[in-house]
């Protein structure tokens, strides 16, 4: 039984039990052990999702990671460049929405909470958004307050 503490090895075991070291010969071919092959990079993609849609997509997507097919990143740049101070934004709770009809259409829309600096130096407190990609359409604030009611709000399907 070979068993080892933090000090060596366990003082019950033998020495026929001891890790003997591995024997290495005077031929250098024999001694020469390759290194082992690095593993085959695994390529994960992004999900593919469409823009818009005649029909409802889906209820909701939580962003970030890899179940992320991009909209996390690109509403958090577009965000930041509708701001005062871009690198003090912090993004809560961003979710992407595919089931509700606007302007004839089911759209992706991508909602959330942000809290950034004012002109003053301190954080606004956090303030909901509404942006859909395809149009480009950027609310903040109380002037999401309509969109986000009818886009965001309330149940989703799925």
């Amino acid at each position: 039984m070979v068993g080892w503490w933090i000090f060596g090895p366990h003082p019950k075991a033998t020495t026929s039990d001891a890790i003997q070291p591995a024997k290495i010969s005077d031929n250098s071919a024999e001694a020469t052990i390759p290194p082992p092959a690095p593993p085959a990079p695994v390529e994960q993609k992004r999900p593919e999702i469409k823009m818009v849609s005649d029909k409802p997509m889906f209820g909701t997507m939580d962003l970030g990671g890899w179940s992320d097919p991009g909209f996390g990143a690109l509403t958090e740049k577009v965000v930041r460049a509708a701001l005062r101070d871009p690198d003090s934004a912090i993004f809560t709770d961003m979710f992407l929405v595919g089931d509700r009809k606007y302007k004839k259409s089911y759209p992706l829309t991508v909602c959330g909470y942000v809290n950034a600096k004012n002109g003053f130096g301190g954080y606004a407190g956090k303030q909901n958004f509404v942006y859909i990609p395809i149009t480009e359409q950027l609310l903040i604030g109380n002037s999401a307050a309509a969109l986000w009611n009818r886009m965001c709000a309330g149940k989703h399907i799925g």
